[in-house]
């Protein structure tokens, strides 16, 4: 191993000997230690110090001149009326246009001119020309514009020019030095700066002016349209300049910008400029304005497109279509605030391209919009032993990845992230497509594949904004075609987008364009409204509204005129959702809702009342009315499955009765067709809704927790109210137009009753609609139906049913016939709960019932002039032989015909043979009576004790005739089954009225012969009869036949007595 070298820092150690343990020092040395920093030494003062050799201080400058101190002026009190004030606006102007005015003035000039204005004029209080406000503006307009447009220069002027010192100027030197050598750079004195400064604070006070002056028509009119021109020319000079020398470029521009976007010149003042304007804001949009802040003058850009394309459309929507890739662009930026931006001018760009008229221009836009959404990101090649990524990441645009990422976000962080951001650029997006989204297959795919995203959404505000944003499809619809296609294509788009997005609206706007301007329907035309409609009909709730009240709206009689209704595609665009203002995006998603951004989009827009009916000569044709009856009958078959919601069930009713009418009034008016042919066109429509099942699906119910329902239910409550509430409508024409079309709708009902026997309550509408459906009947068909054997033609009824299904249908038809009127067939209603076949044993409810309708009956006779003692008759004659021998419900029946017989006794002039019939048939039947029908049975007695009191004596002895039989059953009580004290109170008084009746007859031997039985009916049976009833039997024969007829004459019972 070599030695190390003289030089190596190891050659001092190499010798030193190795000393193991500690070494003493020879001498003490004492070292302090401290806990903190030791004192520093106390050094030279500073004066002893010796000075730099040179100084690091830059030579002293000439001190500026000092401002004077002006002392604050006190606030301007505002006049109590500013517009009415010529002196308001005098000393901010004074100041201006004065011309030794510092800038200092100028700027104290320009920013009261600007506070004032703003205060006192405004949109609301719609400014004129002719203010007072204006008149020192209007007296010194020449020099005031000859002012602002001076000071608007400023920012292109050179500061160092203005302000040279002797300090920059170069002394000549002795040495020799080359000629053309560079200069060095040298920066702005202070007094180059503080002119620098003033430039640029003249420069922005004038512009902020400008902002609000050029914005306002009254304030700008004051100046002529060459000077507006120049000073729009000095304005855009500003941010067309290569650099500005002036301080603050940035902000210079962005309030040039600002201008821009604020100002409302007319159109042949900013025709000229477009191009100009637009090239301004494309170097903003590119980040050219400046050299930082690129982000914001791209903001400012962004503002100005939007605002100046809804502000003069005819003027910048050609003009920034050079700059339209700059905005798509935009629209992927990397903050949230330009991509809100972006997609405000967006849509403010894409709607005001609507307001022009088809020209190239929009087919160059649609293709644009084509290779913005179909072309995918350029990718680098694939390196080896590398990840294949997947299909749908390299075959798809980036906006179209960012669309489908924040429409299915419904919980986003940032607004740029959610569904409102992704809806409102798709809806921009393919109303710029116009009638492409429809031509191009790849486009229509790729629109229908993100819009099926937020349809399926929880949220009803995501829903609703989906429809929104459909309807710039349907505004396409409406728009030329940019690509020559053939008509069946044409109904394909119509069929697709009407299975699409119907709701809110759409398919009322839809209708409508399809109608416009069609005063008659013509075949095609009528085949894709239709479609539309019955599309609509079939899906949800609110959707079957919509088209209920579309079919409502069409068949609406419009009024005799010329006038053919215009339809205008742009009114059925929304501009809320279109432009900034009120804006989607500035509000947070959870906020929308109760924000009322969404009602302020129905303002304005197309709505159904616009909707023009279809002609009355279109309307009542065959063909017509048939296709509108089928559309309303598949929205009732939906009933089933929106039981929850009644609107729907409103709706429909609503929509029958407007059909009716409708079509009845068209048919008025027509020579050519019969009112009645609607009516059996409608109730055929019935008709067939009564054997048609139901077809449910269990997606029409958006609530999730709605019950499944099977694909195929039966008919049930709701189907049958339905049918009850239009029949109601029909029923009236029905018989005033005497058609025979009630018996069809019976017998479909009466077959069908199994169909809704499993729901009480459906059950019980059941027999309500065929109890109304009887009335428009045929007695005949009315007999047949309680199971009466009319002829071979008509098969009676058998119902199967139980006493209680029975009862309720009988019931039904008796609230009906009353409701109605109508006595045909009440003799029927009275004799059916008392056949042997349908009958059914009566309840206390059901025997008040029999009576009431006797007592209507009883009425209706009286109404019409007839005897109410013929109605009894009948309806004993057809109650005849229905009871079983010692049936209660026979003696109960003939209580209630006896007591409706005793209010009318006295108009009687014949006996009601039938009745007295049935009276005599029954009081013998009834004796004698079980211990439950005794009651009965005495009432019925009491009954009939007042009806002899009260019957025309002429007529006494016909009745008796007829009575006498059951009369001495129950008076000689022979079983001995009544009690004593019936006996005596109802018995004795029975005794008491026959005999009284009795003596109205004639006084001779015939007489007393024939009613012999009668007479000695107390005589015989029970011998415990009361005292009372012989003393009255010795009344009547003292007084009637004892002086009349021989003591040996006398009936041997009598004598013995």
């Amino acid at each position: 191993m070599s030695t190390l070298s003289s030089t190596d820092s190891g050659h001092a150690k190499e010798n030193v000997p190795t000393v193991a343990g500690v070494v003493w020092a020879k001498a003490e040395d004492w070292q302090e230690f401290y806990l903190s920093t030791p004192p520093r030494p106390n050094g030279p003062c500073s004066a002893l110090r010796q000075p730099p050799t040179k100084s690091i201080l830059k030579r002293r400058a000439s001190i500026l001149p000092v401002e004077p101190i002006v002392s604050p002026r006190e606030d301007t009190p505002e006049p109590s009326s500013p517009k009415s004030d010529p002196h308001y606006l005098s000393r901010p102007i004074s100041l201006i246009i004065n011309e030794k005015a510092t800038f200092a003035e100028l700027n104290e000039g320009y920013s009261i001119l600007t506070a004032r204005l703003r205060a006192c004029v405004d949109d609301e209080r719609k400014p004129r020309k002719s203010w007072p406000l204006f008149t020192p503006m209007r007296v010194n307009s020449d020099a005031l514009f000859a002012c602002i447009h001076r000071d608007v220069g400023r920012a292109l002027e050179d500061p160092a020019g203005g302000a040279d010192s002797e300090d920059d100027e170069i002394k000549p030197s002795p040495l020799p030095t080359p000629q053309r050598s560079p200069k060095k750079k040298q920066g702005m004195t202070a007094a180059q700066v503080k002119h620098a400064r003033d430039l640029c604070t003249t420069t922005h006070c004038v512009l902020k002016l400008l902002a609000f002056l050029l914005g306002q028509k009254a304030v700008f009119e004051i100046f002529s349209d060459n000077g507006l021109d120049s000073l729009l020319t000095a304005i855009l000079a500003i941010p067309l300049a290569r650099t500005l020398p002036t301080l603050y470029t940035r902000k210079t521009c962005a309030l040039a910008i600002w201008v821009l976007q604020c100002q409302r010149l007319p159109e042949h003042i900013l025709e000229p400029a477009a191009d100009r304007i637009a090239h301004a804001i494309g170097r903003g949009l590119d980040g050219q304005l400046g050299k930082e802040g690129k982000k914001g003058a791209c903001n400012d850009g962004l503002r100005a497109v939007h605002d100046l394309s809804l502000h003069a459309p005819e003027v910048f929507v050609p003009a920034f279509a050079a700059i339209f890739p700059s905005v798509l662009r935009n629209l992927l930026a990397s903050t949230v605030a330009l991509r809100v931006q972006a997609c405000h001018a967006l849509g403010g760009y894409a709607y005001a391209s609507t307001l022009l008229a088809p020209c190239e221009l929009h087919g160059e836009l649609a293709e644009m919009v084509q290779d913005y959404i179909k072309v995918p990101p350029k990718t680098t090649p694939r390196k080896a032993n590398t990840l294949v990524r997947s299909p749908s990441m390299t075959e798809t645009s980036t906006i179209v990845r960012a669309l489908r990422t924040s429409l299915s976000n419904e919980e986003p962080a940032a607004v740029t992230q959610g569904p409102v951001w992704g809806l409102s650029i798709l809806g921009h997006l393919t109303l710029l497509l116009r009638s492409s989204v429809f031509d191009d297959l790849e486009v229509r795919s790729i629109v229908k594949n993100l819009i099926s995203i937020p349809r399926s959404s929880k949220c009803q505000v995501v829903r609703q904004l989906t429809a929104i944003a459909w309807r710039s499809v349907v505004w396409g619809l409406f728009q030329p075609r940019l690509e020559a296609t053939d008509e069946d294509s044409d109904d394909r788009a119509y069929v697709a987008l009407a299975n699409s997005v119907p709701e809110f609206g759409n398919g009322l706007c839809l209708t409508a364009g399809i109608l416009a301007g069609q005063a008659n329907v013509d075949s095609l035309n009528t085949n894709r409204y239709l479609v539309v409609v019955e599309q609509m009909v079939t899906k949800t709730p609110r959707i079957v509204r919509d088209g209920l009240a579309i079919l409502q709206q069409l068949v609406a009689v419009a009024p005799d005129g010329d006038e053919e209704f215009t339809f205008d595609p742009n009114s059925i665009l929304p501009l809320p959702f279109f432009s900034a203002n009120p804006g989607l995006l500035t509000e947070h998603f959870e906020n929308i809702d109760s924000s009322g951004l969404l009602a302020e989009m129905e303002k304005d827009v197309f709505r159904l009342e616009h909707l023009v009916p279809i002609h009355k000569d279109s309307l009542v044709e065959d063909k017509v009315m048939t296709k509108f009856f089928a559309l309303w009958r598949k929205a009732a078959l939906q009933l089933e499955a929106f039981r929850y919601d009644n609107t729907v069930f409103v709706s429909t009713r609503l929509t029958w009765r407007a059909l009716v009418d409708g079509f009845m009034i068209s048919a008025e008016d027509n020579p050519d067709h019969e009112q009645s042919n609607v009516v059996a066109k409608a109730c055929d429509v019935l008709t067939h809704l009564v054997n048609q099942e139901f077809v449910c699906k269990a997606n029409n119910s958006p609530s999730a927790s709605s019950p499944a329902r099977s694909l195929s239910v039966k008919p049930s409550q709701t189907r049958i109210r339905v049918l009850s509430r239009c029949w109601d409508i029909l029923s009236s024409l029905v018989q005033k137009y005497e058609l025979d079309v009630g018996q069809k709708l019976l017998g479909l009902l009466m077959a069908c009753e199994s169909t809704w026997s499993s729901d009480a309550e459906a059950h019980q509408d059941w027999a309500n609609l065929c109890a109304s459906v009887s009335i428009t009947c045929s007695e005949d068909k009315v007999k047949a139906y309680w199971g009466a054997q009319v002829d071979d033609s008509i098969p009676p009824w058998i119902w199967p049913w139980t006493p209680e299904v029975k009862r309720m249908v009988w019931k039904a038809f008796l609230s009906v016939w009353e409701e109605n009127g109508k006595q045909e067939g009440l003799l029927m209603l009275l004799r059916a709960p008392l056949m042997k076949e349908n009958g059914w044993s009566l309840t206390e409810e059901d025997l008040k019932l029999w009576g009431r309708m006797l007592e209507y009956g009883i009425s209706h006779a009286w109404d019409v002039g007839d005897n109410a003692l013929d109605f009894v008759e009948s309806v004993a004659e057809d109650i005849s032989g229905l009871f079983e021998a010692g049936s209660t419900d026979s003696v109960r029946i003939g209580e209630l015909l006896l007591n409706s017989v005793k209010s009318v006794a006295d108009e009687a002039r014949s006996v009601p043979t039938a009745f007295a019939d049935f009276l005599n048939s029954t009081l013998q039947e009834m004796y004698p009576p079980s211990p439950s029908q005794v009651r009965p049975c005495l009432w019925a007695l009491r009954a009939l004790t007042d009806v002899l009191s009260t019957w025309p004596e002429s007529l006494a002895f016909d009745l008796l005739d007829r009575l006498q039989e059951g009369l001495c059953k129950w008076l000689s009580d022979e079983s001995v089954t009544l009690a004593d004290d019936s006996y005596s109170s109802d018995i004795s008084t029975l005794y008491e009225s026959t005999l009284l009746c009795l003596s109205y007859t004639p006084k001779t031997m015939t007489t007393l012969e024939h009613f012999q039985p009668l007479v000695d009916a107390i005589f015989v049976g029970r011998e415990d009869k009361p005292k009372e009833v012989f003393d009255t039997f010795r009344g009547f024969w003292t007084g009637f036949f004892g002086d009349f007829v021989d003591s040996g004459e006398w009936p041997e019972n009598v004598q013995k007595f």
